[in-house]
């Protein structure tokens, strides 16, 4: 008999956060049975849930981006029941494992980070430069300045990372740290190779960089003077 699979979200409504958002959860469904996965990371104002169809409401960019991370964690669920399907070792809390399950090493956003850049820092000579391993080094730091100074926190689980968090700290890039348009674009993207690497070794189930795009502004760098050439 083929099995029935589905994902369903809801919101943890008796805690909402400073901001007055409620946490979005989540279940999975087989068979008739379910059994819950904790939260999606996802917040979201009450008032613009809909229970019904389990979702946020409208047609704001941030109703949007919010319904397309949900979906995105449907999916990589639904992947895994696939995978599972016709396998003796198909059962709710197989799915939940596989979903859930992180490597040690790995389990929050910055311990994905000192993987990535130890690895990096191994292989210095060995086609990575200093200049290539400082780069990721610096955007790790300033990562790191940004969890304090914005949510006072010293580190993320990696379900907690979400496209708000990404942009917020592309604000802080420009307005804390002084970054130009471009110099943070390039640091948001040395993040992304980070969080890359992360999806590629199955620590993430969903993607932050969902719909963020970057695009550099062109720059006239004007000529040299007379002058200058001769310097």
């Amino acid at each position: 008999m083929k099995s029935i699979f589905r994902t369903s979200f809801y919101l943890r409504s008796n805690y909402l956060n400073k901001e007055g958002k409620a946490s979005v959860m989540m279940r999975i469904h087989l068979n008739g049975e379910r059994i819950a996965l904790g939260t999606t990371g996802v917040c979201v104002d009450p008032e613009m849930w809909d229970s019904t169809l389990g979702k946020v409401r409208g047609r704001a960019k941030e109703a949007l981006v919010t319904n397309a991370q949900l979906t995105s964690i449907s999916t990589d669920l639904q992947m895994i029941f696939q995978r599972l399907e016709f396998s003796e070792e198909l059962s709710l809390e197989r799915i939940k494992s596989e979903y859930l399950g992180k490597r040690e090493d790995m389990e929050t956003v910055l311990s994905l980070f000192t993987k990535y850049n130890n690895d990096m820092y191994a292989q210095i000579g060995c086609g990575v430069t200093k200049a290539n391993y400082r780069k990721f080094d610096i955007c790790k730091r300033h990562f790191a300045k940004f969890l304090q100074e914005k949510y006072a926190r010293t580190d993320l689980n990696i379900i907690e990372l979400t496209p708000i968090v990404i942009h917020d700290f592309d604000v802080y890039l420009k307005t804390v740290v002084g970054q130009c348009f471009n110099t943070a674009i390039k640091t948001l993207k040395t993040f992304k190779t980070v969080i890359i690497f992360g999806r590629k070794a199955g620590v993430f189930n969903h993607d932050p960089f969902l719909n963020i795009h970057f695009k550099t502004k062109r720059v006239d760098r004007g000529f040299l003077t007379d002058e200058e050439v001769d310097t």
